[in-house]
């Protein structure tokens, strides 16, 4: 009888591991699915964050003062928790900003 009873506790002791071992990966890629999709969204607001800035500043300072500007940009990102690497030459918020200033060089050709 003894020997039953232990039979059956190790059998739950390995199914009750193997439950936990499959929500443990089931968990961890809900997670990296999540941190893809959050990362998107924030990058998509972080978009649209700079082009909205970027039209502000050429309208708030009007023509030339590119420094004054690029400054005003990225002041008011900073406010919105997005930092620009000033000792970066390839930052990823630097790049929107002049992305967002070509776009509307174009868009004021047409």
């Amino acid at each position: 009888m003894q020997h039953a009873a232990l039979i059956r506790v190790a059998a739950a002791g390995v199914i009750t591991v193997l439950l936990l071992v499959s929500a443990i990966i089931w968990l961890r890629l809900a997670n990296r699915i999540t941190k893809a999709v959050c990362s998107a969204a924030r990058f998509d607001v972080t978009v649209q964050l700079a082009r909205v800035y970027v039209f502000a500043a050429e309208q708030i300072f009007g023509d030339g003062k590119g420094e004054q500007k690029f400054e005003y940009v990225k002041n008011a990102l900073a406010k919105e928790g997005i930092t620009a690497d000033d000792k970066n030459d390839h930052d990823r918020v630097k790049a929107l900003i002049e992305a967002a200033v070509r776009e509307l060089k174009y868009l004021e050709q047409n």
